[in-house]
């Protein structure tokens, strides 16, 4: 409006070429706004989610599987319409082939990367030996594998999909009862894990056979394990 006033004492051409400037002017802010807005609306935040899988090693079938459903829960999370996707989730894959030290060693160079999400790793033993690091630096850790009743530690920051081994020895032991089993034998050995007995003898011989065998003992509703035989080079010792 002041701009008005001070032309129509002038030419009136010179009204016409202050109102196109301001207009252009107008124009290349607007412009620039716009173009500031869509570029603010397209960097979103990144959270890096960790990922421990065995891929390698005796249990890489459930590792593949996990990183195969993490792919289609990320194909997914692309499909979701922008508006409701405020933030963009990157994975970080890696393989600890089943090995407590390397998962360690992994979710330390995770840590450093900024990552406060990892998903894994699978066996007991691996979360036993990332526990303490992922509760010192506040990771939250999900494991889709671990059962180990030792693991179940109020406010640590291990979350485990599975129940752990007393829950699932007293569903097999309901399961036996149901079905009028009075014992069965299991394949287990000396090596002492974080778990306890596992399929493998002290040497982990596993391609000579030397194994144990293992039965549960039902009595008055109380299991117990016993020692019933030993199969070592060859030879089978039933007790």
């Amino acid at each position: 409006m002041f701009l008005d006033r001070v032309c129509l004492c002038g030419d009136r051409r010179e009204l016409m070429k202050i109102h196109f400037l301001f207009r252009l002017v107008l124009c290349a802010f607007v412009v620039v706004l716009a173009g500031s807005t869509t570029e603010l609306q397209a960097v979103k935040p990144v959270v890096k989610i960790g990922v421990l899988a065995d891929l390698s090693g005796s249990w890489s079938t459930l590792g593949k599987n996990t990183v195969a459903a993490l792919q289609i829960a990320a194909a997914d999370l692309e499909n979701i319409h922008p508006q409701y996707r405020p933030v963009q989730f990157r994975f970080l894959v890696r393989d600890t082939h089943l090995d407590p030290s390397r998962a360690l060693e992994t979710i330390r160079d995770l840590g450093q990367r900024g990552v406060k999400i990892v998903i894994g790793p699978q066996s007991s033993s691996e979360v036993a030996m990332i526990q303490p690091y992922a509760d010192a630096h506040n990771i939250l850790v999900i494991s889709q594998g671990s059962t180990a009743s030792s693991l179940a530690i109020p406010g640590d920051n291990i979350f485990r999909f599975c129940p752990n081994d007393i829950r699932e020895a007293e569903a097999i032991v309901a399961l036996m009862r149901h079905d009028g089993i009075g014992a069965i034998v299991n394949e287990a050995g000396h090596y002492k894990g974080i778990t306890g007995s596992t399929a493998l003898d002290a040497a982990g011989d596993r391609d000579k056979g030397d194994f144990d065998f293992w039965a549960v003992r039902l009595r008055n509703g109380n299991y117990k394990w016993v020692r019933v035989g030993t199969y070592n080079n060859g030879n089978l010792t039933v007790f």
